[in-house]
């Protein structure tokens, strides 16, 4: 399950597709939904926090569960009823920042990305693999920055002037 069909859910209905893994997405947004439908996507009008439209969905069934929303209250409260729904099930979500992701970890996702971040740690390996860094290198500083809640790149916060 997607909630939200923006250009991330977007994206990842992609992946999945091409990867032959059947997937339903919800989105608020009438235009997203007909959008995802005409390119031959199982979108449905709907708020994945919705607790009547999960029950529905028989969300309690899928695999996993992806929030990919971009407003942090929304997020955070779609992760909350997901994980009373369903507290079995897998739930990644996108994150604004770390802040957000510390709260959508706290509510209950498995795992919670934040997009300035990641990005970054896309684009400096990328420069890395220019650089010939073997890749297994570059997997494993990967890691270690996401497995200490990104620390190492986290910009230090400066003291105010006098």
């Amino acid at each position: 399950m997607i909630g939200g069909y923006g250009r991330v859910g977007h994206a990842i209905a992609i992946l999945l597709q091409s990867s032959g893994v059947p997937f339903m997405a919800f989105d608020t947004d009438p235009k997203r939904v007909a959008q995802g439908r005409s390119a031959g996507h199982q979108v449905l009008y709907g708020d994945i926090a919705d607790p009547e439209l999960l029950a529905a969905a028989h969300a309690e069934r899928a695999s996993l569960i992806v929030i990919t929303v971009d407003r942090s209250a929304t997020a955070l409260r779609a992760v909350s009823a997901l994980r009373g729904a369903c507290p079995q099930v897998p739930i990644i979500a996108r994150a604004r920042d770390l802040e957000a992701s510390a709260q959508l970890l706290d509510a209950g996702a498995t795992h919670a990305y934040p997009e300035a971040i990641e990005a970054s740690l896309r684009l400096g390996a990328t420069a890395l693999r220019m650089l010939h860094v073997p890749g297994d290198d570059i997997d494993l500083i990967l890691q270690g920055v996401r497995d200490w809640g990104y620390l190492p790149v986290v910009e230090e916060k400066q003291e105010p002037g006098p």
